[in-house]
């Protein structure tokens, strides 16, 4: 099976830099497309210097009925657009990413948890060809 395309999404970049850092390279380094989308911030172009794709967001961190609609309505649009086979959701407030991948017409796994181990493993079961 040919390499997967995965979003991470996180609220904030400091997440994907310091806590998805070791994840992102390992599934880099096996060949899998992984892009971040999260709210701009401090780290946001450096993770670009160094060849991330970061996809920016207006992610509140509180609870806002009015943003948090604004950011599902980006992130539907961002997943259409780049057709990803699975987005890795972590933190709560990213976990509308949930709600993103439940709309009609998107056929994504969504990974709701930070546990990299079940990560690692469920790529591995979807690109590895069963051999009878």
């Amino acid at each position: 099976m040919a390499p997967l395309k995965i979003l991470q999404f996180c609220a904030v970049d400091m997440t994907a830099d310091v806590l998805l850092r070791p994840l992102i390279e390992s599934l880099k380094a096996e060949g899998h497309e992984v892009d971040v989308a999260c709210a701009y911030g401090d780290r946001t172009d450096r993770l670009r210097d160094e060849g991330w794709v970061i996809h920016t967001l207006p992610i509140d961190r509180k609870f806002s009925p009015k943003r948090n609609l604004q950011t599902i309505q980006e992130l539907v649009r961002l997943l259409r657009r780049e057709k990803y086979d699975a987005i890795h959701v972590h933190t709560p407030v990213a976990a509308l990413g949930r709600v993103a991948t439940a709309l009609p017409g998107h056929h994504i796994f969504s990974i709701r948890h930070m546990d990299s181990t079940f990560m690692n493993e469920w790529v591995e079961s979807h690109t590895n060809s069963s051999s009878g």
